[in-house]
Parts: C-alpha cells; structure tokens; sequence
C-alpha cells in the first residue's frame, strides 16, 4: 500500500469515526490526530527528496507518529486541544500553503517562526487564564496576529478552486473564538470554588471548538489531497457540507456559551444550580439543534470524498 492510498484512508477514518462523536460530543483528542497523521502522510509522499529512500522515509513516518502520539500527552489543563493539536494543525497549514497561496517561501518561514511562538503563548496565556486574568486579553491578541498571517496567505491566492481555503478559514475563525471567549473560564473556576458545579462547563466546550478547528484541516487537506490526485482544480466536496460543518460548530457553540453564561448568572443570583439548569434548557436544546449540522455535514462530505475518489498509480519498487 502506498502513502497515498494510506493518508487517503486515515482522512476517511477520521470523518468516518467523527460522525458518531458529533452526535454526542465532545470529540475525542485521539481523533483528529489520525486525519492529521493522514495528511502528513500525504505530504511526506509528496516530498521528491524521499523518492525511493526507504530508510529515511520510514524513519521520517515513526518520527511523527511519535510527535502526533506526544500530542496526547502534554500536561497543561486540556493540553492535548489548546496546545498538541494547533501546533501540528499549523505546521500543515503552512506545508499546503503553495497549493493555494503565492507567498514567497521566505515568507513562509519567517510567519511560520512568528505563528508558532504565538500559538505557544496562547495556550500557555489560555492555561493561566483562571489564576491570571490578564492571560484573557494576551490570548486573543495572539491568535489574532495568526490570524492576520494567515489573511495575508489567504488573499494572495493562486487561482486554485479546491475548498482548502475554506476549511483553513474556519480553523482559524474557531482559534479567535476560543481566544476571545477565553475569558469565560474565570466563571468555570468561580463556581467550582463556590461548589456550585462539580465539573468544568467552559473549558471542555473551548476545548471541542479546538478539536473542530483541527478537523477542519484535515478536511480540508482531503479536499486537496483528492484534487491533486486527481488532477483537477476543482472542489472535491460541495458546499453544503462546508456549511453545515461550520454552522452547527460555531453558531451551536455560541449558543451553548450563552447558554452557560445565563445559568452561571441565575446561580449568582441564588438560584440552585440544577433549576437553574432547567430555566436554560430550551437554550441549550436549541444548541443540540444546531449542533446536528454538524454530523449531517460530516455524512455528505464523507460520501462525495468517497465518490470522488482518486485512482492510486502504483509506486515504483523503492530502494534501501
């Protein structure tokens, strides 16, 4: 099997095993790291310096199998989404950035430098947000200079008419929105200080807008890697699936924040935390509504990516 067959089906797996997960939420971590391994894939059998080179590429290959496993188990409250998956979701972006962008490589790398120190920041800034509430505006004025980088990639394009573009938007749009609504997570610490909630209620859905802005890059890298593949400057999957996606993660996320900030008030204001549950229950069902475009979305990008799929050309015998 050859590593683009492999990266083909480890995207298919993701979405594949993201549909349930949608229904339930929240994502687990582990899951984007196996489209984000798959893409990665695809970009190593891309790279004309390993053709042939068995060694150096199953070298390369364990190597980042370890990076995307270490993901999992970095220390900080919530690690693996604020800090593990960003940075490996980065790395990608700007790897297929000349598939879509006519920025100068020396561009890129100066950017890439910039965009990883602040995307450190940030989830150190968005760790420290419950005992320092300074890090509440550090972290978005972060993520905003990423995202100011990535607009400047954005708005240079190079004529192509995959979707990759429109996925890598919505991975950013997400990282803003977990920087500027950062600041919700000194209500999570005061009301388990106060013994009102016995679990966090902000983090874990920051921490899944995280996780969609990953996944999100691995459709996205799918959108390409099918294009490409097939020799087509053309979009893989429709917008529907786009839209959905996008949709039901962001405008669900937002109502199940207001939704969290509404009950968090109820209950300063005396009311017990379980009726105040039930006061904001009709918000929160509108939210489980909205979240549904998500898995639908999922379905239909899963069943053209599959329709679409590309014809594997068999790889020469490699050398040692």
């Amino acid at each position: 099997m050859n590593l683009q067959r492999l990266a083909y089906l480890l995207i298919a797996a993701c979405i594949l095993l993201a549909i349930p997960f949608a229904f339930v939420r929240p994502l687990p971590d582990w899951l984007p790291l196996i489209g984000l391994f798959g893409a990665r894939l695809y970009r190593l059998s891309d790279e004309p310096n390993l053709n042939g080179k068995t060694d150096r590429l199953l070298f390369l290959i364990s190597g980042w199998a370890v990076v995307h496993l270490l993901a999992l188990l970095t220390e900080l409250p919530y690690g693996p989404p604020f800090a593990g998956l960003p940075l490996l979701s980065l790395l990608l972006m700007y790897e297929f950035m000349p598939r879509f962008s006519v920025v100068t490589e020396a561009w890129m790398k100066i950017s890439l430098r910039v965009t990883v120190g602040l995307l450190v920041i940030t989830a150190w800034m968005i760790a420290m947000v419950i005992t320092a509430p300074f890090a509440a505006v550090i972290a978005p004025v972060c993520l905003l200079i990423i995202a100011a980088h990535h607009y400047h990639a954005f708005s240079n394009g190079n004529g192509s008419r995959t979707l990759i573009v429109h996925w890598l938007i919505l991975t950013v749009i997400l990282w803003i929105g977990v920087g500027v609504f950062s600041g919700v997570f000194i209500i999570d610490a005061l009301l388990l200080a106060a013994e009102e909630r016995s679990a966090p209620f902000f983090y874990p859905l920051m921490a899944d807008w995280m996780r969609y802005a990953a996944l999100a890059v691995v459709l996205g890298v799918g959108n390409q890697l099918v294009a490409d593949l097939r020799g087509e400057n053309r979009r893989i999957t429709g917008l529907s699936a786009y839209w959905l996606v996008t949709f039901g993660v962001i405008v669900g996320g937002l109502v199940a924040l207001g939704a969290g900030v509404v009950q968090a008030y109820l209950i300063y204001a005396g009311i017990e935390a379980g009726q105040a549950a039930v006061l904001v229950s009709p918000v929160t069902t509108l939210a489980n509504g909205w979240h549904l475009g998500i898995p639908l979305g999922l379905m239909i990008y899963l069943v053209q990516f599959v329709i679409r799929r590309p014809k594997f050309q068999p790889q020469p015998s490699p050398r040692g």
